[in-house]
């Protein structure tokens, strides 16, 4: 050891003479710098070969070995690597980002597999939603134990959230509060998805019942209703069969009957509606009963605070949209708010829910808007305005049998000049030139030229039209992504998948055109 020693150091200080060396150690200096130095080391050797044998020992040693070792600063030779540290396909799942712990994967982020041999692999949507699939004459979702008789797309569950944020001026510096020396802060609300519920019937016919599961299968409300809609909230409507009693020596009748349940199962309001539309953001219902000679009495129900804000009385009622309730009685409509108070009279032959703050209205045999005073917002001036509210802030008019557009002012947008029309969906609208389907956006150029014998709207970026007697779907461009080949659309693009019908099969496709049927 001791001749080694001074063989190292004096060879590190020959080296270092004329070769700025930074390394840990002398058997690293060597290693690292053998090759490069190679004629100063062997110059060296010849002059100190008397001096001492243990060099030149020391030296082959480091030779010999210098290959397999990976010294800093020096080189590795690939062929004598440990093959367990560079193998691929052993790296470490923990350190590799390309593979993952297959129990911990975020079902929302899970990449699609599609092998239909491999029972582990799972069909989902871009959202993370597991995909209706058709096999013979049961339905089942991909990755989800169970089969069902029909089933209705996972749709999730959403929440509003309100959280405070800092208030900013027009340079994004927070504003701070003289008094507290902290920054102004405001509320600000925003939606979330939370689940995801689907709608699952077992039964056929009269027998058919609808329930409930969610995204890993597991039964929240037990079929047992003949209707059933989406979950609004925490809450959804749902519609029972009920006996009415029997007259004497007849069978007794079954009367469709509506109420809702929430999350949990629970009937949060007993089935005892002839009719209930939908429930709104506040969580209020329209509900109405129809008298035997079919007029109505209608109302608003709210969930939360479990009592009526409109007794029944009113002839006829529409949902609450955008805290407005539109109400009818002796062919006048009139509107009342969310607190059940009747803001604007029963004055108009016919009106039409709330949409961007506007509410079309009839009357003087005139279609314009109103804003929720009630006052004209815009004219009164014609033959006919869009059912549908407004959609990407325009509204459909009808004008001397030409239709166009108009902004919430009243502004003509895009003027009336198309014999018909679709709302605006995703920024397009549908328009009928010289008996063919086209379609503008929303500063009225025509993004598709009118080709097509018929068209439904946008979702999700492809539009479904028909060539001949089938149906296909084309994008943004109008080029055609899925072949016309389908007798039917029953849904639209929404979440990455559309129900179809082809050779008498319903059945759900995604935007690739892959079919979801056995």
């Amino acid at each position: 050891m001791i001749q080694q020693d001074y063989a190292q150091t004096h060879l590190i200080n020959f080296l270092n003479m004329n070769t700025k060396i930074d390394c840990i150690s002398p058997e690293t200096q060597i290693t690292s710098f053998y090759k490069n130095n190679f004629y100063k080391i062997f110059y060296f050797f010849m002059k100190n070969i008397n001096k001492s044998f243990a060099f030149l020992a020391i030296f082959l040693f480091f030779l010999t070995i210098s290959p397999n070792i990976n010294a800093q600063g020096g080189k590795t030779d690939p062929k004598k690597t440990d093959p367990k540290k560079t193998d691929p396909k052993k790296t470490d799942p923990k350190t590799d980002p390309k593979k993952t712990d297959p129990k911990k994967t975020d079902p929302k982020t899970e990449v699609k597999k599609t092998d239909p041999k491999d029972p582990k692999k799972v069909d989902l949507t871009p959202q993370g939603d597991p995909i209706p699939t058709l096999k013979g004459e049961k339905w089942s979702f991909s990755g989800i134990p169970g089969s069902f008789d029909n089933v209705r797309p996972f749709k999730p569950l959403v929440r509003k959230k309100t959280i405070k944020i800092d208030v900013k001026d027009p340079k994004g510096k927070p504003i701070i509060d003289p008094k507290t020396k902290k920054p102004n802060q405001k509320d600000t609300t925003f939606t979330e998805e939370y689940n995801l519920i689907a709608a699952v019937m077992q039964g056929k016919d009269s027998d058919a019942k609808w329930g409930f599961i969610d995204r890993t299968g597991k039964v929240i409300v037990a079929p047992k209703y003949f209707d059933v809609k989406d979950f609004n909230g925490n809450y959804a409507v749902v519609g029972l069969r009920v006996k009415l009693p029997a007259k004497e020596g007849e069978e007794p009748d079954e009367k469709p009957q509506y109420g809702v349940i929430d999350i949990t199962g629970k009937e949060v309001v007993a089935c005892k509606y002839d009719n209930i539309t939908e429930i709104s953001e506040e969580g209020i219902i329209d509900v109405i009963n129809y008298k035997e000679d079919g007029t109505g009495l209608g109302g608003y129900w709210d969930i939360k605070q479990n009592k009526y804000i409109v007794e029944p009385k009113y002839q006829s009622v529409q949902p609450m949209r955008e805290g407005m309730g539109a109400i009818q009685t002796g062919g006048k409509w009139g509107f009342v708010d969310k607190t059940g108070k009747v803001v604007i009279p029963l004055q108009f032959e016919s009106v039409k829910d709330f949409s961007g703050g506007l509410a079309r209205a009839y009357k003087s045999l005139k279609w314009g808007f109103i804003d929720k005073k009630g006052a004209e917002a815009i004219q009164f001036k014609y033959q006919n305005t869009d059912d549908e509210g407004f959609s990407n802030g325009l509204a459909r008019v009808r004008q001397n049998n030409q239709e166009g557009w108009v902004d919430d002012k009243g502004t003509l947008r895009i003027k009336t000049q198309y014999a018909s029309t679709k709302p605006f969906k995703e920024k397009h609208a549908a328009i009928l030139i010289s008996n063919k389907w086209g379609f503008v956006d929303i500063t009225g150029i025509v993004n598709i030229p009118p080709k097509f014998a018929e068209v439904r709207s946008f979702g999700d970026g492809l539009v479904a039209f028909r060539e001949g007697n089938n149906w296909g779907f084309a994008d943004v461009t109008g080029k055609t992504v899925i072949a016309p080949q389908y007798a039917e659309i029953e849904m639209d693009f929404n979440r990455g998948i559309a129900r179809v019908v082809k050779n008498n099969k319903r059945f759900y496709i995604d935007k690739k055109g892959k079919e979801y049927i056995n």
